[in-house]
């Protein structure tokens, strides 16, 4: 039913077509939004884990949601992988104690793009044979800046409405769940995933600049909780998932520039999961900085 009801299971390209690994999501975007958080807590597993068996079964979970999420076909997420990459490289410049198992899903992930090129070019999915149809995963990668690419097209006109819009609505915004008024469509729209194709400029057209900073505040709560489990949490395990943490939430929130898949059920699922570990392993404050009350 899904691959016949949802026509985001195959992409075309240069008259060529080939097929998008999404599982039984309904959308090829939140499914490698989910596979990350999923590698966010594999890889922790991963890290500590005594028995053979189980650390195999582990690490071919890793492998496999690493692949998958190249398979995806979803270019913000390759791209927005640079910044977890740029964050691990931080924390090595800055000195930082980094666990070499935190580097293993995205080496995989950066190893799995050529792998991905031989399925994306396979004959199977090429009505022709020429330069751009044998390359169409090369020219996949290039068309993430290419602005007269259609689907980034379709997305600078979104964009551009919603700035319009902010413009009209700045305090309160046209209210949750209204953006489809933005694009002057039916708001039954909504139910087909109209978005502003950006988390924050979606949050500011329909909350306005209030809803906007509360947003932004919230993010910001929920990275410092990261940084401070990764660098004061009580014991290793708990640092290492607040740095896992971090890596995989800065790539998710990068990938927000171009999507609002978060959204989704499933994956905005995980997430709840993933924020409430993170919020139970946060370091408390200590006995002599309460207050009598609080004690």
């Amino acid at each position: 039913n899904i691959a016949i009801a949802a026509n985001t299971w195959f992409a075309y390209y240069g008259g060529t077509i080939h097929l998008r690994m999404f599982s039984s999501f309904p959308d090829t975007h939140s499914f490698p939004l989910y596979l990350l958080m999923v590698l966010c807590f594999a890889v922790s597993l991963f890290a500590f884990e005594k028995s053979k068996l189980k650390k195999y079964m582990l690490g071919a979970v890793i492998a496999l949601a690493a692949f998958e999420a190249v398979l995806s076909g979803t270019r913000g997420i390759w791209a927005s992988a640079v910044f977890a990459v740029l964050f691990i490289g931080y924390l090595f410049i800055r000195r930082y104690s980094v666990r070499r198992e935190a580097l293993l899903p995205l080496g995989l992930f950066f190893l799995s793009l050529p792998l991905a090129a031989l399925i994306f070019n396979s004959p199977q999915f090429r009505f022709g044979d020429t330069a751009t149809e044998r390359a169409v995963f090369a020219e996949r990668i290039k068309s993430i800046i290419d602005t007269e690419e259609t689907s980034n097209q379709g997305r600078i006109y979104i964009w551009k409405e919603t700035i319009r819009s902010m413009g009209e609505h700045p305090l309160l915004g046209v209210g949750i769940g209204n953006f489809p008024v933005v694009l002057a469509l039916n708001p039954s729209a909504i139910k087909a995933g109209a978005s502003a194709h950006n988390l924050y400029l979606n949050f500011f057209a329909e909350l306005g600049v209030l809803g906007f900073i509360a947003a932004v505040a919230l993010i910001t709560v929920i990275m410092k909780k990261g940084w401070n489990l990764f660098t004061r949490g009580t014991d290793e395990y708990a640092r290492f998932f607040g740095l896992n943490a971090l890596i995989y939430l800065i790539w998710i929130l990068w990938y927000s520039m171009t999507d609002v898949a978060i959204f989704d059920e499933r994956a905005f699922l995980l997430l709840a999961i993933l924020l409430g570990v993170l919020f139970a392993l946060a370091p408390r404050p200590s006995a002599h900085a309460l207050s009598v009350d609080e004690r």
